[in-house]
């Protein structure tokens, strides 16, 4: 029942999860589209500890990315950043499992 409810939901409720976990991490979770840099990752994630984390979100099913979205994984990687790309709750908890602070 789990893994259908995973297909069923949507880039916004993985989103939000990603906020909510967060949250209770005591971090601080950034939209970053509203500054219009087209491709750059959906949310910056800063947890304690001076921790700094890109997410790209997608919906679990049909989520596709665009060529500026990877130019723009593989530049933040390259500068020795951390870019998660979550398609499910389960990986949002999953890429925060070794930052519970």
């Amino acid at each position: 029942m789990k893994h259908v409810q995973e297909r069923l939901a949507t880039e916004d409720s993985v989103e939000n999860h990603l906020r909510k976990v967060v949250k209770t991490l005591r971090g601080i979770c950034i939209k970053l589209n509203p500054f219009g840099m087209r491709g750059i990752p959906d949310r910056l994630v800063l947890l304690p500890g001076g921790i700094v984390l890109f997410y790209e979100l997608k919906r679990p099913v049909g989520g596709s990315y665009e060529p500026l979205q990877l130019r723009w994984h593989t530049k933040l990687l390259k500068m020795g950043f951390t870019v998660h790309v979550c398609h499910t709750k389960a990986l949002v908890e999953q890429s925060l499992k070794e930052y519970h602070v």
